[in-house]
Protein backbone atom coordinates (compact mmCIF):
# COMPACT_ATOMS: atom_id res chain seq x y z
CA UNK A 1 0.00 0.00 0.00
CA UNK A 2 1.65 3.52 -0.95
CA UNK A 3 1.17 6.10 1.74
CA UNK A 4 1.85 8.71 -0.80
CA UNK A 5 -0.94 11.54 -0.32
CA UNK A 6 -0.60 12.76 -3.85
CA UNK A 7 -1.32 9.90 -5.47
CA UNK A 8 -4.93 9.29 -6.89
CA UNK A 9 -7.06 6.77 -4.79
CA UNK A 10 -7.19 3.43 -5.78
CA UNK A 11 -8.71 0.47 -4.89
CA UNK A 12 -7.61 -3.10 -5.26
CA UNK A 13 -8.48 -5.06 -8.13
CA UNK A 14 -9.84 -8.68 -7.64
CA UNK A 15 -8.00 -11.39 -9.41
CA UNK A 16 -11.45 -13.08 -10.56
CA UNK A 17 -11.91 -9.78 -12.85
CA UNK A 18 -8.55 -8.71 -13.43
CA UNK A 19 -8.10 -10.88 -16.90
CA UNK A 20 -10.04 -12.57 -19.62
CA UNK A 21 -8.15 -15.25 -18.46
CA UNK A 22 -9.01 -15.54 -15.23
CA UNK A 23 -10.50 -18.82 -13.94
CA UNK A 24 -13.89 -19.18 -13.17
CA UNK A 25 -15.08 -20.63 -9.09
CA UNK A 26 -15.06 -24.57 -8.43
CA UNK A 27 -18.30 -24.37 -7.17
CA UNK A 28 -20.14 -22.38 -10.24
CA UNK A 29 -18.46 -25.43 -12.28
CA UNK A 30 -19.11 -27.67 -10.83
CA UNK A 31 -23.12 -26.66 -11.34
CA UNK A 32 -22.52 -26.12 -14.89
CA UNK A 33 -20.58 -29.47 -15.27
CA UNK A 34 -23.66 -31.14 -13.49
CA UNK A 35 -26.04 -29.38 -15.98
CA UNK A 36 -24.28 -30.19 -19.50
CA UNK A 37 -25.59 -33.69 -19.56
CA UNK A 38 -29.16 -32.93 -18.96
CA UNK A 39 -29.03 -29.58 -21.32
CA UNK A 40 -27.50 -32.45 -24.11
CA UNK A 41 -30.14 -35.02 -23.38
CA UNK A 42 -32.97 -32.86 -23.92
CA UNK A 43 -31.51 -31.39 -27.06
CA UNK A 44 -30.46 -34.48 -28.69
CA UNK A 45 -33.94 -36.14 -27.71
CA UNK A 46 -35.50 -33.15 -28.94
CA UNK A 47 -34.06 -33.21 -32.34
CA UNK A 48 -34.16 -36.71 -32.96
CA UNK A 49 -38.27 -36.57 -32.08
CA UNK A 50 -38.40 -32.74 -34.37
CA UNK A 51 -37.02 -34.84 -37.04
CA UNK A 52 -39.14 -37.62 -36.93
CA UNK A 53 -42.30 -35.79 -36.23
CA UNK A 54 -41.08 -34.00 -39.88
CA UNK A 55 -40.57 -37.23 -41.88
CA UNK A 56 -43.91 -38.29 -40.40
CA UNK A 57 -45.89 -35.00 -41.60
CA UNK A 58 -44.18 -35.12 -44.81
CA UNK A 59 -45.13 -38.85 -45.22
CA UNK A 60 -48.70 -37.75 -44.24
CA UNK A 61 -48.48 -34.49 -46.51
CA UNK A 62 -47.80 -37.19 -49.66
CA UNK A 63 -50.94 -39.73 -48.67
CA UNK A 64 -53.12 -36.49 -48.51
CA UNK A 65 -51.79 -35.07 -51.88
CA UNK A 66 -51.97 -39.04 -53.42
CA UNK A 67 -55.07 -40.19 -51.92
CA UNK A 68 -57.90 -37.02 -50.65
CA UNK A 69 -56.46 -34.23 -52.72
CA UNK A 70 -58.03 -32.13 -49.15
CA UNK A 71 -56.39 -28.46 -49.01
CA UNK A 72 -57.60 -28.86 -45.72
CA UNK A 73 -55.47 -31.69 -44.40
CA UNK A 74 -52.30 -30.32 -46.40
CA UNK A 75 -52.55 -26.84 -45.10
CA UNK A 76 -52.72 -28.55 -41.51
CA UNK A 77 -49.85 -30.44 -42.86
CA UNK A 78 -47.70 -27.63 -43.64
CA UNK A 79 -48.42 -25.01 -40.70
CA UNK A 80 -47.22 -28.15 -38.39
CA UNK A 81 -44.04 -28.70 -40.44
CA UNK A 82 -43.42 -24.48 -39.70
CA UNK A 83 -43.85 -25.39 -36.56
CA UNK A 84 -41.46 -28.34 -36.08
CA UNK A 85 -39.10 -25.98 -38.27
CA UNK A 86 -39.16 -23.45 -35.66
CA UNK A 87 -38.56 -26.42 -32.77
CA UNK A 88 -35.17 -26.93 -34.10
CA UNK A 89 -33.96 -23.41 -33.09
CA UNK A 90 -33.65 -23.48 -29.42
CA UNK A 91 -32.86 -27.01 -29.54
CA UNK A 92 -29.56 -26.03 -31.50
CA UNK A 93 -29.22 -23.29 -29.48
CA UNK A 94 -29.40 -26.00 -26.17
CA UNK A 95 -26.74 -28.30 -28.15
CA UNK A 96 -24.57 -24.90 -28.58
CA UNK A 97 -25.24 -24.36 -24.98
CA UNK A 98 -24.29 -28.02 -23.72
CA UNK A 99 -20.97 -27.63 -25.99
CA UNK A 100 -19.70 -24.12 -24.25
CA UNK A 101 -20.22 -25.79 -20.66
CA UNK A 102 -18.31 -28.92 -22.15
CA UNK A 103 -15.36 -26.19 -23.71
CA UNK A 104 -15.50 -24.62 -19.75
CA UNK A 105 -14.70 -28.31 -18.28
CA UNK A 106 -11.15 -27.66 -19.83
CA UNK A 107 -10.62 -24.56 -20.02
CA UNK A 108 -12.52 -23.24 -16.92
CA UNK A 109 -12.54 -19.40 -18.37
CA UNK A 110 -14.68 -16.57 -18.32
CA UNK A 111 -14.49 -16.36 -22.12
CA UNK A 112 -16.03 -20.07 -22.52
CA UNK A 113 -18.51 -19.18 -19.12
CA UNK A 114 -19.64 -15.93 -21.32
CA UNK A 115 -20.32 -17.73 -24.21
CA UNK A 116 -22.52 -20.56 -22.53
CA UNK A 117 -24.28 -17.72 -21.23
CA UNK A 118 -24.69 -16.28 -24.41
CA UNK A 119 -26.07 -19.38 -25.75
CA UNK A 120 -28.48 -20.07 -22.97
CA UNK A 121 -29.84 -16.28 -23.39
CA UNK A 122 -30.50 -16.75 -26.74
CA UNK A 123 -32.41 -20.05 -25.78
CA UNK A 124 -34.33 -18.46 -23.28
CA UNK A 125 -35.40 -14.83 -25.72
CA UNK A 126 -36.31 -17.61 -28.45
CA UNK A 127 -38.73 -19.22 -25.70
CA UNK A 128 -39.89 -16.01 -24.35
CA UNK A 129 -40.75 -14.33 -27.96
CA UNK A 130 -42.57 -17.80 -28.83
CA UNK A 131 -44.75 -18.05 -25.65
CA UNK A 132 -45.70 -14.19 -26.39
CA UNK A 133 -46.26 -14.95 -29.71
CA UNK A 134 -48.47 -17.81 -29.01
CA UNK A 135 -50.33 -15.98 -26.09
CA UNK A 136 -51.46 -13.69 -28.36
CA UNK A 137 -52.91 -16.07 -30.95
CA UNK A 138 -54.76 -17.80 -28.30
CA UNK A 139 -55.93 -14.52 -27.10
CA UNK A 140 -57.30 -13.56 -30.21
CA UNK A 141 -58.30 -16.84 -30.88
CA UNK A 142 -60.43 -16.43 -27.68
CA UNK A 143 -61.92 -13.20 -28.19
CA UNK A 144 -63.24 -13.95 -31.79
CA UNK A 145 -64.69 -16.96 -30.37
CA UNK A 146 -62.46 -19.72 -32.69
CA UNK A 147 -61.54 -21.46 -29.62
CA UNK A 148 -64.88 -21.67 -27.36
CA UNK A 149 -66.00 -24.85 -26.74
CA UNK A 150 -68.32 -26.58 -29.85
CA UNK A 151 -71.77 -27.87 -28.24
CA UNK A 152 -73.46 -30.96 -30.21
CA UNK A 153 -76.09 -27.97 -30.83
CA UNK A 154 -74.12 -25.91 -32.17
Amino acid sequence: MNNDPYQPPSAPVSASYASADAQISPLVLHHLLRTQPWVRLVSVIGLIMTVLMMGLMLYTLSLANAYARSTGMTTVVVVFIVLLVLAIYPLVRLSKYASAIARIRFSQGLTDLEDALDQQRAFWKFVGIMMLICTVLWLIGLMTGEMRPRYRGD
